[in-house]
This record gives C-alpha cells, sequence and structure tokens, in this order.
C-alpha cells in the first residue's frame, strides 16, 4: 500500500527522554518519575524491555487498592506496541498506530532502542501533516 511521505522520520519526532523503569520499582517511584512531563513509561524486567505503564495504570491500580509501594511488576502492563525503524515516515508510523489501535511505537535501530513515539508526539506535527496530504491531494 503507498503512503504519503512528509519527510519527517521517526527519528526526528521520538521522544528520547522517555522514563525507564525495571519491573521491580515501587508503583510510587515511578509515578514520580513520570510526573507531569511523561504519559508513559517503558518497563524493563531483568534489562530487557517489558512492557509501557501509563499514568491510567497506576491511578487504576491504586483505586482497585494496591498500595503506593506495590512494585510495577504486580500490575498489569501494557504489551501492545510496533517497532518501527528510526527512518520511518510519521505518515507510516501514524498508519500502524491507527491500524493496530496503539498508542505507542517503539523507535529501534537494530537491538537498540532510540527513543518511543507517542499520540502527543503525533499530535504536536499534526497540522504538518494535513498540510503534506492537501499539497499531495492537489498534486494528482
Amino acid at each position: 500500500m503507498n503512503h504519503i511521505k512528509t519527510g519527517i522520520s521517526a527519528k526526528e519526532i521520538m521522544n528520547k527522554n522517555f522514563p525507564i523503569v525495571d519491573t521491580s520499582l515501587p508503583l510510587i517511584k515511578c509515578a514520580k518519575k513520570m510526573n507531569k512531563e511523561h504519559e508513559a513509561c517503558l518497563v524493563i524486567k531483568n534489562g530487557d524491555f517489558y512492557g509501557i505503564l501509563e499514568n491510567n495504570d497506576i491511578l487504576r491500580s491504586f483505586a482497585h487498592g494496591k498500595d503506593k509501594d506495590a512494585k510495577i511488576e504486580n500490575i498489569k502492563i501494557k504489551k501492545n506496541f510496533a517497532v518501527v525503524q528510526p527512518n520511518s515516515d510519521v505518515y507510516k508510523t501514524l498508519l500502524l498506530m491507527k491500524q493496530e489501535n496503539i498508542n505507542f511505537v517503539l523507535v529501534k535501530d537494530n537491538m537498540n532502542f532510540l527513543g518511543i513515539i507517542t499520540k502527543k508526539e503525533l499530535a504536536d506535527i499534526e497540522p504538518l501533516l494535513f498540510e503534506d496530504f492537501n499539497e499531495q491531494i492537489v498534486e494528482f
């Protein structure tokens, strides 16, 4: 399937300063690490990527009676995400997120984690995507 090429790569919009936490960390410490700047964090277990934990997951855990010192490993962690290469066009990333109904895309080069793209990063450049889309429709 052909897609619009925006000229914007995944590497250009990915978030490189995303919090990374271990499954052994207490929920409250994870929440503090995310603070107001991040909507989620990457979770590792034994040094390997394990999943994604959102603010809402932590709040839901507290609402269901989990103690603030409960370990991350004791709550449900999202494992629905996709992976793209750093040079992947951002429009392709947007389509992937919509098709797979996911909120996060990891950006990896071979086995190296480089960053993450969330809906927030896409929303920040959305006007550019629409401008490119409209320009390419006019060209046909």
